[in-house]
């Protein structure tokens, strides 16, 4: 039997948007009754594979590299009988499928849960089940959009809450995990523990951002991420990242610091008082209820100008009280 291709990419090579259309993607075979372990998935990227794979039906054999380049404007005939995600327009490429936040509201009720499958996978690492996980997006260290790092600054946040959170939930007796960029700041007296013995200040706590080799390179890949994220007690993350992918699994979510509901930012009257007016507020209206926490940056208006400000470290800690 010929099985039905379909595509996952993103030109700004994005994890988040990645996740946005592997659940995209799960919920349009569902709406379609199409059997998913009766499609082909191709990916860009190898990491890319792993999101597929916590599609429920998705066979790892049917999750394959794209064997052409993607492109926009000319579209390569190798791509006629791959549905592509509607990024671009509905005319970019030959097939297609619906993937974006809309779609992701629109079909909410379907209720498909994501899953990451354990069995196989070789706990290297050694990494704690029921921890609290932390994510942040912190200024120069994220370049992956063709823009690079000032993409969007307004969604970077200060390092210093989230390593105060650590140390918080750490002296708490919790385990916990955070994730990033390996060039992010370290956790404050924190060490990568497979370099010289070095030992933790707290045992509790596991910068996965300084799990790195000799040469300064990830140990970790999107898998370790992945099994993180499906035996995490709470996940805590600002508006980047891997989050969609902890809201699809139904992980219980601290969504924190969220500015892209307001993008691109303008300012409107409510009450007599300056406010931010929500202009897509499809980004968050598909998180599931029960499972999700969320919590806007702050705002204020100075000079005539508006200013966000990051959550504070007691605004986080209220918010995540419900789910310990």
């Amino acid at each position: 039997m010929k099985k039905t291709k379909f595509g996952i990419w993103r030109h700004e090579n994005s994890i988040g948007n990645s996740a946005e259309h592997t659940i995209g993607l799960a919920l349009y075979l569902k709406k379609n009754n199409i059997n998913p372990s009766n499609v082909e998935v191709y990916v860009e990227h190898e990491w890319q594979k792993y999101l597929a794979l916590c599609i429920e039906g998705v066979e790892e054999d049917n999750v394959k590299l794209f064997e052409h380049e993607v492109t926009l404007g000319n579209v390569d005939p190798y791509f006629d009988d791959i549905h592509m995600p509607i990024v671009y327009g509905t005319d970019a490429f030959k097939l297609s499928y619906e993937c974006g936040w809309s779609y992701l509201e629109q079909q909410k009720d379907l209720d498909v849960v994501l899953k990451f499958d354990t069995q196989n996978y070789e706990n290297k690492f050694n990494l704690p089940n029921d921890a609290i996980v932390l994510f942040h997006r912190e200024a120069g260290t994220w370049d992956k959009r063709v823009d690079g790092n000032n993409f969007e600054p307004e969604r970077f946040v200060d390092p210093e809450a989230f390593h105060k959170l650590a140390l918080y939930y750490a002296d708490l007796g919790y385990e916990v995990i955070k994730l990033g960029d390996k060039n992010q700041a370290p956790l404050p007296g924190k060490y990568n523990p497979f370099e010289f013995g070095a030992e933790h200040e707290n045992p509790n706590i596991y910068d996965f951002t300084k799990y790195l080799d000799e040469e300064g390179n990830p140990l970790w890949t999107l898998q370790d991420y992945l099994y993180i994220l499906q035996n995490c007690k709470v996940f805590i993350s600002c508006d980047a990242g891997i989050w969609p992918m902890a809201a699809a699994m139904r992980k219980n979510l601290v969504f924190c610091n969220v500015t892209s509901i307001f993008n691109p930012p303008q300012l409107m009257m409510h009450n007599q008082s300056p406010c931010l007016m929500i202009q897509k507020p499809e980004v968050i209206n598909w998180l599931p209820a029960d499972t999700t926490q969320l919590l806007t940056k702050n705002f204020q208006v100075l000079e005539g100008k508006y200013v966000l400000r990051d959550n504070t470290l007691d605004e986080i800690v209220r918010a995540t009280k419900r789910f310990l």
